[in-house]
């Protein structure tokens, strides 16, 4: 199974073609799934492209165990393989129905579920997910060894910074903070340093010299000395940014003192608005 990203050298892309991030205007050519790296234990939010618009969030989960990003995946089929999924959009609601009891689990496979299954849905339209098991319709499967789930809220603005994520073969990934914070501005501080583990920050310390607001609109202003420049690098803190300023509510950002008018597929000198989701990859 072959897995394309932006830097795949094979996809040697020009600058304003490459992007770690789908538009918004795509995005319903794309399903996220969040995988873990087991030996590191980062979430990664990876957006599959649809091969037909009928593909379903079931289909799509069951394509991330095949993904080739991670040497020692685990995915949510890896907890929750028999399962049925119905997607009732109206009601913003998934239900899954588990077929089989799942009891090999420890309290932090518990953990680890939640926070794929969070993650997975958060750039979905749904904002619950109810589990039913499959004796007498009743609401709640027992998932692990402790209890039952029966639904997970899924905070679409989960107040969390980005940082960069390598994979062996060295492709990068755009991932969310296992913190939260307070205020965005704090968000993109924290993007300077990264206390995360197995990360590394998107933005050179002091290259952000302030970060204003106007109702859902920030307001990125970099310093007079920052290299702020159309290359990988760039596009990269860029769209971290983007990504950052969505979990706050924001629906554009104007980044300014750039040192350049274009950044990959971005003209700068422009409010530029928030992308649909993170990490868009095609399975060939």
């Amino acid at each position: 199974m072959k897995t394309e990203t932006a830097d795949s050298p094979k996809a040697a892309l020009s600058l304003d073609q490459t992007s770690f991030v789908v538009p918004e205007k795509e995005q319903n050519n794309y399903t996220t799934v969040a995988i873990a790296d087991a030996e590191t234990s980062a979430i990664i939010p990876i957006s599959i492209k649809k091969t037909n618009a009928d593909q379903t969030i079931q289909d799509m989960l069951s394509k991330s165990s095949e993904l080739d990003i991670l040497d020692h995946p685990i995915t949510i089929p890896s907890f929750i393989d028999e399962v049925e999924i119905k997607e009732k959009p109206k009601q913003k609601e998934l239900s899954i129905r588990v077929h089989q009891l799942i009891t090999a689990f420890s309290v932090k496979d518990d953990t680890l579920l939640k926070k794929l299954l969070k993650e997975s849905l958060k750039w979905s339209p749904y904002e619950k997910i109810k589990f039913l098991s499959d004796q007498k319709n009743e609401d709640g499967a027992v998932i692990g060894s402790y209890g039952t789930f029966t639904e997970i809220p899924i905070p679409k603005q989960s107040k969390r910074a980005y940082y960069l994520y390598q994979n062996k073969q060295g492709q990068d990934f755009l991932v969310p903070s296992e913190k939260t914070f307070d205020t965005v501005k704090e968000a993109v501080k924290e993007m300077e340093s990264s206390s995360q583990k197995d990360t590394t920050p998107l933005i050179q310390e002091g290259a952000v010299q302030s970060v204003t607001k106007k109702q859902k609109h920030l307001y990125i202003n970099f310093s007079k000395d920052s290299e702020v420049e159309d290359s990988i690098a760039g596009i990269l803190m860029l769209e971290g940014l983007l990504l950052t300023a969505k979990e706050f509510g924001f629906t554009e950002v104007t980044f300014t003192e750039t040192r350049t008018k274009k950044i990959g597929r971005y003209d700068v000198s422009d409010a530029i608005p928030v992308p649909a989701a993170p990490n868009p990859i095609s399975i060939n």
